[in-house]
């Protein structure tokens, strides 16, 4: 394990519709310098990009986390792992038999890891929405948002992204995006809660293989 990444916390491996799934968690603070070194031309060009401090860092620190753990898993230095995106944007590794999922959120960072099943994670911190209950309409399932209007104050805050994360893991595992969400990502899907601290939600979706991660389900 890199010296510089071992605050890395690995939760207990978590089994997801039948498929075993590695997950990784980290405070995004400031990078370790071999974090940095992890990275690749592409993604100091991507980084470059982002105006925000906070979110820069948790994008680095997201990168060097997901480049570490699949450089280990493939065999290769962690700044020679090659992404590759479909049509519809989902990232993967062409040409192997490992997915993964990258989510981070106010300071969070989450990858998952997956061998021969499609992944999807999603972390966000809990807060107040101006816009949820459109959403909830949009995305969530007839169940969950029958559980949300039984809710009110906290306690619906805390449900909504419960449900949220259920939701946008399904769809990153899915790979078809927003425009095309899979159907429900409700209680029963094909998704489990993460632990993650207090005060925020999260959850990961796994999915057959199907023909690799390169190729969006049906």
């Amino acid at each position: 394990m890199s010296a510089g990444l071992r605050t890395l916390t690995q939760a207990a491996g978590l089994t997801v519709g039948g498929a075993a799934v590695e997950v990784w968690t980290a405070e995004a603070r400031e990078v370790p310098e071999d974090g940095w070194e992890m990275l690749a031309p592409d993604d100091l060009r991507y980084l470059a990009r982002l105006a925000l401090p906070q979110v820069r860092a948790e994008a680095a620190h997201g990168r060097a986390i997901l480049r570490w753990v699949l450089g280990d898993r493939l065999g290769l230095p962690a700044e020679r792992v090659r992404f590759a995106r479909t049509l519809t944007g989902r990232p993967y590794l062409p040409g192997a038999d490992w997915d993964f999922s990258l989510s981070y959120s106010s300071g969070l960072v989450c990858v998952a890891v997956a061998h021969r099943a499609r992944i999807g994670v999603d972390v966000e911190r809990v807060r107040p929405l101006d816009k949820g209950d459109a959403v909830a309409e949009r995305f969530f399932s007839p169940a969950d948002r029958a559980a949300l209007d039984a809710l009110d104050g906290a306690a619906r805050e805390a449900y909504w992204f419960q449900a949220w994360t259920r939701t946008e893991a399904l769809i990153k595992a899915h790979g078809s995006g927003l425009l095309d969400p899979p159907p429900t990502g409700g209680p029963g899907s094909p998704a489990v809660p993460l632990p993650v601290p207090a005060g925020f939600a999260g959850a990961v979706a796994a999915l057959d293989w199907n023909g690799g991660p390169g190729c969006t389900t049906t």
